[in-house]
């Protein structure tokens, strides 16, 4: 169950999409590979948004900007060895962005960017930290963090969108 609170606008929407993301994972796939590939592929695809679904209702009751900030430089660090991690799993030519697990890839750019705007959150979000910090000291850490990301992710990984991304949303996330 959700916590209480919820908004069922967002809640519904985040259902919606999902599913329509399985249906064109779904019919991308088909005509170019075998009935049984494509329903391999759709069947996969209704697994990520399961689980996907239950990690969301799961992080909604249990997360706390308490236990972030506790363990922000291990988990700073997890996921800066995500990102590095892929020059293991290179694929030939292109971008080496995902950690293959046989059938499954997962990318850790992704959770860089979700990343991202916690540490950001957490770094101004602080009313008592902001009234006796400087500009310069707030944003310092998160800036830090945030080059080295696009750095991992633009020279590393050779995915220059999803470097540009995580740069938008991070820069979108100190401006508001």
């Amino acid at each position: 169950r959700m916590p209480a609170g919820y908004s069922k606008l967002i809640h519904g929407t985040v259902i919606v999409l999902s599913l329509f993301g399985v249906l064109m994972v779904t019919s991308a796939t088909m005509g170019k590979v075998s009935v049984g590939k494509t329903l391999f592929a759709g069947g996969k695809e209704i697994g990520f948004v399961i689980v996907g679904y239950f990690m969301m209702v799961f992080f909604a009751r249990r997360f706390s900007f308490k236990f972030f900030k506790k363990h922000l430089l291990r988990i700073t660090v997890v996921v800066i060895g995500l990102l590095v991690s892929t020059m293991f799993f290179s694929s030939a030519g292109g971008a080496s962005a995902w950690i293959r697990f046989g059938q499954v890839t997962i990318q850790p750019s992704e959770f860089a960017k979700v990343y991202m705007v916690l540490l950001i959150a957490v770094s101004l979000g602080d009313k008592q930290k902001v009234r006796v910090a400087s500009g310069i000291d707030l944003v310092k850490f998160p800036v830090l963090v945030l080059l080295t990301i696009i750095f991992i992710v633009t020279i590393f990984q050779r995915d220059l969108g999803s470097a540009a991304v995580i740069l938008a949303i991070s820069l979108l996330c100190f401006l508001i």
